[in-house]
Parts: structure tokens; sequence; C-alpha cells
């Protein structure tokens, strides 16, 4: 059995006993998904979703003990999501604590992020521009943070095509600063930090679909993610897949990912809850 397909099981079991998030990729800069409702939301009306996500995986951190072989580490956490939408604007924050092995517990990147669509309401395909930032107020040495401002914009659709839903984005996101001390934080290591890895400087391209064959309130999810660096780092390419379910107000999704190009973790698992009003 591959390194991947074990570790895969580890985070699985990992994910069963402690939980983890609806995006199965979550290592990028944040960008704001439309409101939780089906429509946008009413002229003069702020619909707000409040979302909690459990995350457990198991990535690598370079070896100082001078063998050629990587370390592993697992990590589990939860973040606290709010978001706000009013007319074509979205808006999300978000910050979480992490369990990282060997190094204790301790806060990630505070997240932000607006999209605003372009496209008028009626139209088939919902076009955003998209926007986010992350602040450093993670400990970047052992993988909670960056140790610096990131930031990225770029552009979103969605579209529905009757029991099938397809969303794909395109970001650039770069390192302000001194993007080398991006790879400083893991002595060298191109995908850092351990919980959200990214390169200094990357375009990245997302495609998720969510497909209802049954009732309305199930959908299988399915997602794909390219990382691309600019200059020196790692391509990575994840894909994922799960289940949501969507009752009311109330909305679960539980998802897994495994990379399939670079090594940006081994696999991870994610689970989140959200209340939308």
């Amino acid at each position: 059995m591959s390194r991947t397909l074990r570790t895969l099981g580890l985070a699985t079991a990992i994910l069963a006993g402690r939980a983890a998030a609806a995006r199965a990729q979550h290592c990028h800069v944040d960008t704001p998904e439309p409101a939780a409702t089906s429509t946008d939301p009413p002229r003069h009306v702020v619909a707000v979703t409040v979302a909690t996500r459990w995350i457990a995986g198991v990535g690598e951190v370079p070896n100082l003990t001078g063998s050629t072989m990587p370390l592993t580490r697992s990590y589990q956490g939860a973040d606290l999501i709010v978001g706000a939408a009013w007319q074509r604007v979205n808006a999300t924050v978000g910050l979480g604590a992490y369990r990282v092995e060997a190094a204790g517990v301790g806060l990630d990147d505070l997240r932000g992020a607006v999209a605003v669509r372009v496209t008028p309401a009626a139209a088939p395909v919902a076009v955003r521009v998209v926007a986010g930032a992350t602040l450093p107020t993670g400990d970047a040495d052992v993988g909670r943070g960056m140790g610096h401002v990131m930031a990225a914009g770029g552009a979103a659709l969605g579209v529905g095509l009757g029991r099938l839903h397809l969303d794909g984005s395109v970001v650039y996101a770069r390192a302000l600063g001194d993007g080398a001390a991006h790879a400083a934080h893991a002595h060298g290591a191109e995908l850092w930090p351990l919980i959200d890895p990214m390169n200094a400087e990357e375009v990245t391209a997302d495609l998720a679909a969510a497909a209802r064959p049954g009732p309305a309130w199930l959908a299988a999810l399915a997602s794909a993610q390219l990382g691309e660096p600019l200059g020196h780092g790692q391509r990575r390419v994840v894909l994922g897949g799960g289940v949501e379910v969507t009752r009311g107000r109330y909305r679960a999704v539980a998802s897994i990912a495994a990379p399939v190009v670079g090594t940006p973790y081994h696999a991870r698992g994610q689970l989140e809850l959200a209340y939308h009003y």
C-alpha cells in the first residue's frame, strides 16, 4: 500500500474521531462563496452565515537531523467563519486554532475575503471579482501561519445546470514583503505553512461540482485544485470529494482530499457545519 493511501486512511480515522471542512482544499487565501441560499439576498437585506469547520490532516516537515527522509506531522483544529452578503457583495472573515503534533496548540492566520458579483442576478452564470488576504497571527515556525501578509485577487464563476452546479475560480496570490521568508519558515520547504500550504507567489485554479441525483437536500461533491508557482516553488494538484446535506437554514459538508501532484499534505479531512440567517 502506498504512503498516500496509508496517510489517507489515517486522516479518515482522525476525521471520524475529531471531524474537519466544507472546502476539500483550504490551502490558499479564502475566496468567499455565495450566500447559502440559492439566490442572491434581496436588496437592503443582509444575509449572515456562521460556520465552524473542523480539519484533520497529515503533512511533511523538513528533517533537520541530516536525514534525507522528511518527517510527518499530524494536525487537527477548528475554524470559526462569519460571512455576510448584501446585494452583490459577499464577505467572510475566519480564524482557527490548531494542534500540531509535537508543537502544541495555537491560533493560525486571520483570513478575510470579499467577492463582488458583476453579472445581473438573473444571468445564468454568476461571475464575481474576488480578493482576499491573511494576517500573520499564527506561529510560522511550527506551521500554523506564514509569518507575513499574503494577498490574493482573481475571478470566480458559478453556473447551475439542473441538478448539477459548477463553481470555478482563478486567483493570483503573493507574499507581501520578502517572499523568500515564505520558504524560510521551514528551512527550505517549498510549500508552507503546514496547515495551509502555498507558494510565495502562485496562481491557483479551483473547480468544484455539486450533483443532486436524488433528494434536493443531499449533494455529492467533487473538487480539483491546481497551484502553479511563479518562480521558485512546487506545483500541486489536489483532488477531493464529499457529501453535503442542507436542511432549511442548516448545512453540513464532509469531505476528504489528497494530492496527486506535489506534497502540500498527504491527506486531510474536513467537516463544516453552517447556519444561515
